[in-house]
């Protein structure tokens, strides 16, 4: 019995011994692992710092510049000979607030993606930049830097800030157009209307929540508000389909009211982009030209039955109107047509 439990004992000291050894070996394999990460991480910053086209900037942990590629020298005009530069000292005052509230987010996530701020550089201009960032380990896995890339979007931001600015004005025109408006990319969804367009068609629905929808469905339902309602439809499948101009094309709706349609085909550098509606009400216009001409007609009717010879002729002397006592007066062989 006391031998079986030394023997216990001794067995229990080997796998101890055995334990402790690799525990060291394990521990020696680790050291190694994190040396190699902490050598590979560097391999890669040293690689994508002189390949990348955009800026590369390393900083501490207190936004002290390390290492910069030429393209980040270039942009904040920094050199070798320049005193040492701090990252948060060149943040728009502006912008620090949110890029404190980014850093912290770099803290905990180990990276972020698609800030934008703004730079206030050597020369007291201001730019703004895209940069990707994330963070640099040292040996022991504990942060010990960041890293980022920058973009100068300052050019593309002022584009955009005037495309926005254009389509403003744009939409603010339309509002005050004449016709009701609705523009449809290639696919029939529509982009772009405007209120006289919903009051003529959709009267319970506003321009905001018809942006996205599709106009085929639509074109189903809009049909119903005209007399030739199938015409309506067969003339909308033609234009779509032919993508070929048509202007001034007279529709007549189940009230009464008489529209004017316009369809052009818009192109983007011979790329086909969409389908541009004008619908103008010209119910007044055609209640007034119907008026007129029923106005010529009835002058014509009592002219022709004066009892007097009359006779119109226009500026170069030719005959317009006659009426049959002329004919009469004169003995003229012919009707006064």
């Amino acid at each position: 019995m006391k031998e079986n439990t030394l023997m216990n004992e001794k067995e229990l000291k080997a796998v101890e011994i055995k334990i402790k050894a690799k525990k060291l070996e394990l521990k020696e394999i680790s050291k190694k692992l994190k040396d190699s990460k902490k050598t590979l991480q560097n391999l890669n910053t040293n690689c994508m710092s002189k390949n990348l086209l955009d800026a590369y900037c390393q900083v501490d942990m207190f936004g002290n510049v390390q290492k910069m590629n030429n393209e980040a020298s270039r942009l904040l005009s920094f050199n070798g000979n320049n005193t040492k530069i701090n990252f948060l000292s060149l943040v728009h005052k502006d912008d620090l607030s949110l890029t404190l509230d980014v850093y912290d987010q770099l803290l905990r996530d180990g990276s972020f993606k698609n800030y934008k701020c703004r730079l206030v550089l050597k020369d007291k201009s201001v730019k703004k930049f895209h940069i990707n960032a994330s963070l640099l380990y040292d040996s022991n896995g504990k942060p010990d830097g960041i890293q980022g890339i920058a973009r100068d979007i300052t050019n593309d931001e002022f584009l955009n800030e005037q495309l926005v600015k254009s389509e403003n004005r744009f939409k603010m025109i339309l509002e005050h157009f004449d016709s009701a408006i609705l523009l449809e990319d290639e696919n029939r969804n529509i982009t772009l209307v405007n209120k006289k367009f919903c009051d003529l068609f959709t009267p319970k629905s506003d321009s905001k929540s018809l942006i996205g929808k599709n106009c085929v469905a639509a074109a189903e339902q809009a049909k119903l508000l005209f007399k030739n309602s199938e015409d309506f439809m067969s003339q909308i499948n033609s234009l779509t389909s032919n993508k070929k101009e048509s202007l001034s094309e007279v529709l007549v709706m189940l009230d009464g009211t008489v529209l004017e349609r316009d369809y052009i085909p818009v192109y983007n550098d011979n790329e086909f982009r969409g389908h541009l509606w004008s619908y103008k009400n010209v119910t007044a216009e055609k209640v007034a030209q119907q008026n007129l001409v029923e106005s010529e007609k009835n002058l014509k009717t009592l002219i022709q039955n004066l009892d007097h010879g009359i006779f119109l002729e226009d500026e170069n002397g030719i005959g317009v109107l006659a009426n049959k006592k002329l004919c009469e007066l004169f003995h003229m062989p012919m009707s006064p047509e």
